[in-house]
């Protein structure tokens, strides 16, 4: 091609899209219908488009194996399928998902499945019918049974907290060491206790006095109002209006 400048350029000769070099327009390169020229004279493309030119679509973010025609396409490659052309539809070939002797079946979604043989199943047929399958859900209280797949000779159960035992048939004992204190009554709960505390304390263990039982409300209330007008009464009664407005404040604030 000629350039306005008169001098000849081989590199546009051929049917590719001419580089933008010195001198060029940059309209006369960028695809207008995907992108548009800035002051620099440099092609800034369109949401869902790239390249120098803008001339490539944006694959749909995830795609593996796949191409586009328009934005956020994901056209799968031969061989591959889903909706991110991530699923090899020759899976059965190529990975042999299938155990123990089972038969690869695909499908067309994209997924395969397998014909597990007597005895055996799970998504790969990797698991056995084996002692917990035998026993019929043996473990009690959410324990759960587990024999590696079913190729133990026997199964355990694992226990959630709270319980022990082979069949995590026996609540333990929150209170067997006596977690409370101060003469309170313990009460025995799933994985926890509760303290009945004596008049005087409180707490989860019962360890902490309260000053709740010292304070005479009715006579509380009245001092509250005579210390309004009187300095002396507060002075006089300065120790006991000081901890019961403590208690009271505290009694609030747990309510909030």
């Amino acid at each position: 091609g000629q350039s306005r400048s008169g001098v000849t350029h081989d590199l546009c000769l051929t049917s590719a899209p001419c580089p933008c070099i010195a001198g060029d327009d940059c309209s006369e390169h960028c695809n207008l219908a995907h992108g548009s020229c800035d002051q620099d004279g440099k092609c800034r493309c369109d949401p869902g488009w790239e390249g120098e030119y803008c001339e490539e679509c944006v694959r749909m973010p995830g795609c593996l194996h796949g191409t586009c025609h328009q934005p956020w396409q994901c056209i799968c490659h031969s061989g591959w399928a889903g909706k991110f052309c991530d699923k090899d539809v020759h899976i059965c070939e190529h990975q042999s998902p299938c155990q123990n002797g089972a038969q690869c079946v695909y499908d067309r979604d994209g997924d395969y499945s397998c014909l597990c043989p007597e005895g055996f199943h799970g998504k790969d047929c990797e698991m056995k019918a084996g002692p917990c399958e035998k026993a019929g859900s043996p473990c009690k209280n959410g324990g759960q049974c587990q024999d590696e797949n079913g190729f133990a000779s026997n199964f355990t159960c694992r226990c959630l907290a709270g319980f022990v035992g082979a069949f995590c048939e026996h609540d333990v004992d929150d209170c067997l060491m006596r977690p409370c204190a101060n003469g309170a009554t313990c009460h025995d709960g799933i994985n926890r206790f509760s303290c009945q505390c004596q008049v005087g304390f409180e707490g989860l263990s019962s360890a902490r006095s309260s000053a709740a039982h010292l304070c005479d409300w009715n006579r509380v209330s009245q001092l509250f109002l005579e210390v309004v007008v009187s300095d002396a009464v507060f002075q006089g009664h300065k120790e006991m209006l000081l901890l019961c407005g403590l208690v009271a404040m505290r009694a609030s604030l747990e309510r909030l």
